[in-house]
């Protein structure tokens, strides 16, 4: 039994936050929405909230681009606020429904498939879904036993992802420990060796390629949403054939360092493995290999030092970014190259592990992908 969401959700009636003193929430793809500051160890919202919207504990926000599945039941706060661009969404009342199950649902691919046919302007980030629509999208709902049945399920399963994840994390973590143990408090430079800024020990790239002159190609590419979503030292490579990337993009090579340039606070940094390109938002470092190791680079960027530093030498309000000039300012203990080295093989071993753990994470969620598709195509 199919039933239109227009009978199970409404428009809210939208208050404004005013001066009142609220939680801020932003809304992510994967964790739908999360408390800002917990987030991003940090306020990110602009410094008057007072249009933001208020939202009450079990109402529905959608954000946009909607078919990213960019939506989710309020569920951390008696009242919160989100950005003004979102709709909040009440439930209607009368039509039996799991809340866990009906944003199951709207994030499912089946839900993202019927937004994605309908969507209204073909602008990346000024994709649109108007409400009528919306609201016609039919969702299946069985009885409300079975859909706590299908919640419970899919809720085991991806219990399984978050302890392949955490494991994934704790591994992750174990670099920047190892890093700490081996060198030392940056900060301090207890050691004594002697430093250097960036710019005296490593280059920034400047190798671009036009890949529309290449439409046959297919190029490894990283865009800093590969860098920021990785787990560890992984990024998966698109690989996309020439034609299909409209812009110049650098060329990085095998154990060359990508640093993001915008928003540095997230710690965009990511050792390739192999050569491709990426987006010209992203810097390609190339160490001096004569005196740093592009595994210690990876690791020093990462570090506690450098993203206080760069936290501090943001410019730009809308979009903050790091440029050429501060990064290449920050200066660096120069430990010797044998300890760099046997660093290094450690790490490398770490990666493979990390390779491994991958290989795992990729079957737990085909797995999920292919309970979720069951459970609303009546197969659960």
């Amino acid at each position: 039994m199919h039933i239109k969401l227009g009978k199970i959700i409404k428009l809210a009636n939208v208050k404004r936050a005013g001066k009142n003193d609220l939680p801020i929430l932003s809304m992510t793809m994967r964790d739908g929405l999360v408390d800002q500051a917990e987030k991003f160890k940090k306020r990110i919202a602009s410094a008057d909230t007072s249009q933001y919207k208020i939202v009450a504990r079990n109402q529905l926000v959608v954000g946009f681009p909607i078919d990213e599945g960019v939506l989710a039941f309020q569920r951390l706060y008696d009242s919160a606020i989100v950005s003004p661009a979102y709709n909040i969404w009440d439930l209607q009342g009368g039509v039996p429904i799991n809340l866990q199950y009906l944003e199951r649902f709207l994030r499912s691919p089946h839900a993202v498939a019927f937004y994605k046919s309908k969507l209204r302007n073909t602008t990346a980030r000024r994709r649109s879904l108007p409400n009528d629509i919306f609201l016609s999208l039919p969702v299946p709902t069985p009885p409300l036993p079975q859909q706590d049945r299908i919640v419970r399920i899919l809720n085991e399963a991806d219990n399984l992802r978050e302890l392949r994840a955490e494991a994934d994390q704790r591994t992750s973590a174990y670099i920047p420990s190892l890093f700490h143990e081996m060198f030392g408090d940056l900060a301090t430079n207890p050691k004594g060796w002697p430093a250097k800024s960036l710019g005296e020990v490593l280059e920034i790239s400047r190798e671009r390629i036009e890949p529309t002159e290449h439409p046959q190609t297919s190029f490894n590419y990283i865009g800093l949403e590969q860098i920021e979503r990785h787990t560890g030292n992984l990024v998966q490579y698109e690989s996309t054939p020439g034609a299909e990337i409209k812009s110049t993009k650098n060329v990085f090579h095998r154990d060359e360092v990508l640093y993001g340039k915008l928003r540095p606070y997230l710690n965009k940094v990511h050792l390739a493995d192999k050569e491709g390109i990426c987006s010209t938002d992203i810097f390609v470092l190339r160490p001096h290999r004569c005196q740093l190791h592009s595994y210690y680079v990876a690791s020093f960027l990462r570090s506690s030092f450098v993203l206080s530093f760069v936290s501090n030498a943001m410019a730009g309000a809308n979009l903050p970014r790091i440029g050429q000039g501060a990064l290449l300012g920050i200066r660096t203990p120069i430990p010797p190259l044998t300890l760099q080295e046997k660093f290094a093989a450690r790490v490398s071993e770490i990666r493979e592990l990390e390779a491994a753990q991958s290989s795992s994470r990729q079957r737990l969620d085909d797995l999920f992908q292919s309970i979720l598709y069951r459970a609303f195509n009546g197969e659960l």
